[in-house]
């Protein structure tokens, strides 16, 4: 699967509004509308912060692991739940 496939069920599964999602990754919803028709793709860091968000691998959305997102992801995910440092990156 493509990114934007692979993104899209992501974000079907998350629950998460995409104006939560810009939020918590530092961009804007129309960002997070031009990964979804693959007009345009995120920096590394947005990506980092899209995986933390949505809780998947990079590998998962670049399409180097093919895992099944669905059987991991069956319940709803709550942004009150997500703390992204303040924008800070740990790349511990």
């Amino acid at each position: 699967m493509k990114f934007t496939e692979k993104f899209n069920e992501c974000l079907k599964y998350s629950h998460l509004k995409q104006s939560e999602i810009a939020n918590y990754c530092k961009t804007t919803r129309q960002n997070i509308t031009n990964f979804k028709s693959g007009r345009t793709y995120p920096s590394i860091e947005t990506l980092y912060l899209l995986c933390k968000c949505l809780d998947v691998s990079a590998d998962y959305l670049l399409g180097l692991d093919e895992d099944n997102y669905t059987e991991k992801h069956s319940s709803k995910y709550h942004i009150g739940t997500l703390n992204n440092n303040g924008g800070n990156i740990d790349m511990k």
